[in-house]
């Protein structure tokens, strides 16, 4: 059989260890997410599809993209669109988890008989809607597909969020990775479903954030602040209470219709940072809803 200790340690090395099939659906996207602990449910933002739907930026089009570098070698990728019709925000996005250059072996050899790639990616589409003055809804649906050497599995999940606005606090709610997958070699993949509840305020040059993830039955806690130290800078530090995680770091760097961030994500363990880049491109600005 393949070098089943390569591909537990990508497994492990993930940014979530020990979680099931498609570890990446844990996370929200983009550095700004990242940096701010993913404490994001009730943050609107570009890349909201992969956070809470309900979440979709309203005011701007735009198109977004994100890699990430990952511990061990793994690389994570993003590119999404989101578009305005009439009263619904639309996004479309892509995602892809992989590390190309894993040992394959059949048995207890000195040298590798070759080398293997694991991929994991999803692609699909989300929408939001006003439903009341204070209130939005979202919801979201992917296609799922996992690969290791020659075997694959494959399916589908779905997500739904709430966010309501009241007296300068935005309240988040999301159910996320609804689905199931074919199974791989015989083995069931299982994706990681997730219930988040969060909540966020601006005060002035500085926003504040917070939410809890609970994952497959186990609750982590997260925090953000974002503070705006200029007219076109932002500073950002969250805190995610993960088993190999903790503080993180990052910035952002806006130049119409451009914007760059980055985040610094360092693990515990002795795995090292990772690091994660966004760029933001703004096709037009439509009124605000």
């Amino acid at each position: 059989m393949l070098s089943i200790l390569a591909v537990v340690t990508l497994i492990a090395a993930s940014p979530v260890a020990a979680a099931p099939g498609f570890a990446f659906l844990r996370l929200g996207e983009g550095a700004r997410d990242a940096a701010l602990g993913e404490a994001s449910v009730a943050l609107s933002s570009y890349t909201a599809d992969a956070a809470n739907p309900a979440a979709l930026a309203t005011g701007q089009q735009a198109v977004t993209f994100s890699h990430t570098e990952w511990i061990e070698q793994i690389r994570h990728e993003y590119v999404g669109a989101l578009f305005h019709r009439g009263d619904d925000v639309v996004a479309v996005s892509a995602r892809l988890s992989h590390r190309d250059d894993l040992e394959r072996r059949t048995g207890a050899t000195l040298e590798p008989e070759g080398e293997f790639g694991v991929y994991e990616w999803t692609a699909g589409a989300a929408w939001s809607r006003q439903l009341a003055t204070h209130l939005r809804a979202g919801a979201g649906i992917r296609f799922v597909r996992q690969s290791i050497f020659d075997e694959a599995a494959s399916g589908a999940h779905a997500d739904v969020g709430l966010l309501y606005e009241t007296a300068g606090w935005n309240i988040g709610a999301a159910v996320r990775n609804v689905g199931t997958t074919t199974n791989l070699d015989q083995a069931a993949t299982d994706l990681p479903l997730q219930m988040r509840l969060g909540a966020a305020r601006r005060q002035g040059p500085m926003l504040l954030a917070a939410a809890g993830h609970m994952t497959d039955g186990e609750l982590d806690l997260h925090a953000g602040v974002e503070w705006q130290a200029v007219d076109r800078l932002l500073l950002r530090a969250g805190y995610d209470s993960g088993d190999t995680r903790g503080l993180s770091y990052g910035a952002g760097f806006e130049m119409a219709p451009w914007r760059l961030d980055y985040a610094y994500l360092p693990f515990g363990d002795g795995l090292g940072p990772a690091h994660r880049f966004s760029l933001r491109w703004a096709i037009d600005t439509v009124p605000s809803r």
